[in-house]
């Protein structure tokens, strides 16, 4: 394995199990009811979708030769990307959560619940993005 793919699955795996590992501490410090640890395995499973996506959105980057690019032409692609990605994110939680036992129509499939979802995971893919290309 050559030292650059080397980083990047360094990168990879540190970023992803960070984020993985400040949320499940966020939700214990804050001592959220989660008897079963599920919210704390959601997070595991994101982190791991997370990790997926954005290794396979790093295929598809260099498959379709982004790198060679302008930079606006890479700004409107990762955008695009970017809110598929979300989306995707968005109903593997929704997934997750309605497998886990814990989704619940009321809360989840509100509209501010779904905007703010998307957002933040939107933030969270856009940044990752902006890390690989520089």
């Amino acid at each position: 394995m050559s030292k650059k793919r080397l980083a990047y699955w360094i990168f990879q795996i540190l970023g992803w199990s960070g984020y993985a590992f400040v949320n499940i501490t966020i939700v214990s410090i804050a001592e959220v009811s989660d008897p079963k640890n599920l919210i704390k395995f959601s997070f595991l499973l994101q982190a791991l979708f997370f990790l997926g996506s954005t290794h396979l959105f790093r295929h598809f980057i260099i498959r379709w030769k982004w790198i060679k690019m302008s930079i606006s032409a890479i700004l409107y692609r990762v955008f695009i990307a970017v809110l598929i990605l979300s989306m995707a994110n968005y109903l593997f939680q929704i997934t997750i959560s309605y497998v886990l036992g814990s989704f619940s129509q009321d809360t989840d499939l509100k509209l501010v619940a779904i905007l703010t979802n998307l957002f933040l995971v939107f933030i969270f893919y856009f940044l990752w993005s902006a890390i690989y290309f520089l």
